[in-house]
C-alpha cells in the first residue's frame, strides 16, 4: 500500500500538533543548538520543563525518590539530510495523533485505544496463557526443551549473582546504539524486539557454534520495517505502523512472517519523494518465543525474569508511563505507579502503556537495568536503572529465541519512488 500526503495535509498536521504539545506543556523546538535560540523560545522551555517536574511531583510516591531529573532543554543539530531533529525523550511514547482525536473534545468519555492497552488489545487474547510458545512446532520444542535443559546449571549459578548485565565484555555482545524513536511514532515495542531478536540471534550463533548467523546479527535492522511488514501483513495503512502495539504480536511475526534485516528506515513521514512502505528485501525467522510466567497478567519476580534473562537473553517487557518516566535522569526509578483504586476502593494493577528492554540486574541496587528508545540524553546515556517491580515491570514480560538453522529470507524488492 502507498502512502501519501498532500501539501495541505502535512501544514494541517503541523499545526495541530504543535498545539497539541503546547497545550500537553512540551515545546517544539527548531533551533540548532541551545546558544541558537531566543530568549523567548528558552523561557518556552523552562517553562515547558517546570510544568512536566510539576506533575511529576504532584505524583507522591510513597517512598523517597532515589533518581534525579534530566536536563530536557538539551537541543540537537541537523542530520544529513538537513531536517532538524526534535530533543529527544520528549513524549517519545506517543506519536500524532489519530485523524478522530478531535472528537474527543466532544465524547470526553471516549477513551483513545492506548489507554485500554493491555486490558482490550487483541494480541493477548490470541496469545496469553498458553502451556507452549506460540506457533511452537515439533521441532522447535525440542530444540528449546534441550537448550534448556543444557543452560539449566548456567541459569541457577548465575540467576544467583549479585549483578548481572548482557553488555559485559565477556559476553562478546554487539548492542545496537541507543536510538530516539521520536515524536512521531509510537513504537517502543519495535524496538525491544528488534534488538531482543539480535541479541538472541548473537547468543544462539556463540551457543551452538553457526558462525554464519553471528554475522549478519552484527547490524542493526530497522524497528521502522518492521511495523511496515507487520502492517502491510495485516493489510493495514502504513501509517499504522506508528501505533501502538504489542511485543507478542511483533515476535508472532518474527516466528511466522521474519524480521526485516533491511530497507528504508527513515523516520520522517512527510518528507517530499518518500514513501512508507514495508521495502525490505531479506528476512530472517526466529524459532519462537513465550512469555516469562505461566500468568502474564501478574508482574513476574524477579527470580522467574532472572532466569529467563540468562536462558535466553534481554526480555521485552511493559512499563507504567506515568509523570515522571520522561524525566529520569539517572539513579534508580522507584515511582512505585502500581496501581489504581476504583471508586469503591478496590485496587486493580495499572496497565503499562511503554515497553522497553531488560538487559540486567544489580541486587545491590534492587533493580532492573533497561534500556529505552528515548535517545542517550534519557536516563544512564539511553539506560536506566527500575526498581524491582516498580511501575509494575515484569508484566507481560516475553523472550524470544533465534533458530539456530535459519536461513536468510529473500523477497523481490518493490518499485521505489523516482
Amino acid at each position: 500500500m502507498k502512502y501519501k500526503t498532500s501539501t495541505k495535509q502535512t501544514v494541517l498536521f503541523k499545526i495541530s500538533f504543535l498545539l497539541l504539545t503546547i497545550s500537553a506543556g512540551i515545546a517544539p523546538t527548531f533551533a540548532q543548538s541551545t546558544d541558537e535560540m531566543t530568549e523567548e523560545l528558552k523561557s518556552v522551555l523552562k517553562t515547558s520543563r517546570k510544568n512536566q517536574e510539576k506533575a511529576c511531583r504532584e505524583q507522591k510516591p510513597d517512598v523517597k525518590r532515589t533518581y534525579s531529573f534530566r536536563d530536557t532543554s538539551k537541543q540537537h543539530p541537523y542530520d544529513d539530510f538537513g531536517r532538524r531533529i526534535p530533543p529527544e525523550g520528549l513524549a517519545a511514547a506517543y506519536g500524532p495523533p489519530p485523524r478522530y482525536a478531535w472528537l474527543r473534545k466532544l465524547m470526553p468519555f471516549w477513551s483513545a485505544p492506548v489507554d485500554k492497552y493491555a486490558i482490550t488489545i487483541h494480541s493477548f487474547k490470541d496469545y496469553a496463557a498458553r502451556d507452549v510458545p506460540v506457533n511452537e512446532t515439533k521441532k522447535s520444542n525440542k530444540f528449546r526443551t534441550n537448550f534448556e535443559k543444557k543452560l539449566e546449571e548456567e541459569a541457577t549459578r548465575k540467576t544467583v549473582l549479585q549483578k548481572f548485565d548482557w553488555r559485559d565484555p565477556e559476553h562478546e555482545l554487539v548492542f545496537s546504539p541507543v536510538t530516539f524513536q521520536g515524536w512521531f511514532c509510537n513504537n517502543c515495542w519495535a524496538f525491544a524486539t528488534v534488538e531482543a531478536m539480535q541479541i538472541s540471534r548473537q547468543l544462539v550463533a556463540m551457543r551452538v557454534k553457526n558462525y554464519k548467523i553471528e554475522k549478519t546479527s552484527l547490524f542493526t535492522p530497522s524497528p521502522r520495517q518492521t511495523g511496515l511488514c507487520m502492517a502491510e501483513k495485516n493489510k493495514d495503512e502504513p501509517e499504522k505502523s506508528c501505533e501502538f502495539n504489542w511485543h507478542g504480536e511483533a515476535f508472532s511475526f518474527i516466528v511466522d512472517e521474519g524480521m526485516p534485516l533491511d530497507g528504508r528506515s527513515d523516520y520522517s513521514f512527510f518528507n517530499a519523494g518518500y514513501k512508507m512502505e514495508c521495502d525490505a528485501e531479506t528476512f530472517v525467522k526466529a524459532l519462537t518465543w513465550d512469555y516469562v510466567s505461566s500468568n502474564p497478567h501478574r508482574v513476574a519476580s524477579p527470580e522467574e525474569i532472572k532466569r529467563a534473562l540468562i536462558m535466553y537473553g534481554p526480555i521485552v517487557t511493559t512499563l507504567v508511563f506515568d509523570n515522571c518516566l520522561n524525566l529520569y535522569g539517572g539513579g534508580i526509578f522507584n515511582e512505585e505507579q502500581n496501581w489504581n483504586t476504583g471508586s469503591s476502593g478496590q485496587k486493580s494493577l495499572k496497565p503499562g502503556n511503554h515497553i522497553v528492554l531488560i538487559v540486567g540486574w544489580d541486587d545491590s541496587k534492587g533493580a532492573w537495568l533497561v534500556k529505552n528508545s528515548y535517545g542517550e540524553e534519557w536516563g544512564e546515556k539511553g539506560y536506566a536503572w527500575i526498581k524491582y517491580e516498580t511501575n509494575n515491570i515484569g508484566q507481560f514480560s516475553a523472550w524470544i529465541l533465534a533458530d539456530p538453522n535459519e536461513k536468510l529470507i529473500f523477497r523481490e524488492k518493490p518499485d521505489l519512488p523516482k
